[in-house]
């Protein structure tokens, strides 16, 4: 049914898992899944267009078949003339589907769009204590709730645009938040302020990004994820060996205590940050 099929995490988990491990049921998973969400774009339109961008142009550069590239473009409309800054605040940026679309396409208008957009972070425009409030302080440095949203928008950014600007910022807001000092803070704040595991999981993309994307001091941030990626281990998987509820082998949502709350697409979101940090033991 459409639960399965509806969170592109695990379809992207799925076929991650295939080109790592070359076991056809990943791929056959994946294949049988996006075959299905395409269906839905195709018939249902936007909302099943958006959220599976990454997930299209990734079958697109592999298949070169046409509709997935046409799913994109459903989308090219509302990404050359949303706000999505200016729509109450929210945090639901446009920079990753402005980068693939750029990417596959090589049309300036997205890039233009997606620079304007990580300008605005740049310039504080997510820095507003209604809904980004302060989390803590290293020093004088003040570090935010959503911090970590902010530094791996900014690094999107700079996969599809090379500008350092978005990369020297966000190494430097990583560097200067020392955040394996400060993990306690990470996690209870979904309890406080609505941030907790989603926190660390952008942390720990965030760090695995600048590995991917770094020159230089590689060393501390695969050692710093691997803290990351120990401390949502071993707080949040609830297998047979590390029961925190009923052992299925799912992943908790909550570092809340007693907390037994568990999200499908949460197992994907993370299971793929776990498969990328096992290429850096």
């Amino acid at each position: 049914g459409d639960t399965g099929y509806s969170n592109p995490y695990n379809i992207l988990f799925y076929k991650e898992l295939y080109q790592k491990t070359n076991v056809p049921s990943y791929n056959e998973k994946a294949n049988k899944a996006t075959g299905f969400v395409l269906k839905k774009c195709e018939d249902e339109g936007e909302d099943w267009c958006r959220d599976f961008i990454k997930l299209y142009r990734i079958y697109y550069e592999e298949t070169g078949d046409i509709r997935y590239l046409n799913a994109m473009l459903k989308l090219k409309d509302a990404m050359r003339n949303e706000d999505p800054i200016a729509v109450g605040g929210a945090l639901r940026l446009n920079i990753r589907y402005l980068a693939a679309l750029y990417l596959v396409t090589g049309e300036k208008i997205y890039l233009e769009k997606m620079e304007e957009i990580a300008n605005r972070i740049l310039a504080g425009q997510l820095d507003k204590d209604n809904f980004n409030p302060v989390l803590y302080f290293e020093g004088d440095f003040l570090v935010r709730i959503h911090e970590f949203f902010k530094t791996a928008q900014l690094l999107h950014a700079y996969q599809a645009s090379k500008n350092p600007i978005y990369l020297n910022t966000a190494r430097d807001i990583l560097d200067k938040a020392k955040i394996t000092s400060h993990i306690e803070e990470l996690k209870t704040s979904d309890v406080e302020k609505g941030g907790g595991y989603n926190e660390m999981v952008r942390v720990l993309i965030t760090l695995l990004i600048l590995v991917d994307v770094n020159d230089s001091s590689n060393d501390k941030y695969i050692d710093e994820a691997h803290t990351i990626a120990q401390e949502i281990y071993y707080d949040l998987a609830d297998t047979p060996y590390n029961k925190k509820f009923n052992g299925d082998f799912g992943m908790l949502t909550s570092f809340a205590p007693g907390s037994n709350e568990k999200d499908s697409g949460g197992n994907g979101g993370i299971g793929r940050q776990f498969l990328r940090l096992s290429d850096h033991k």
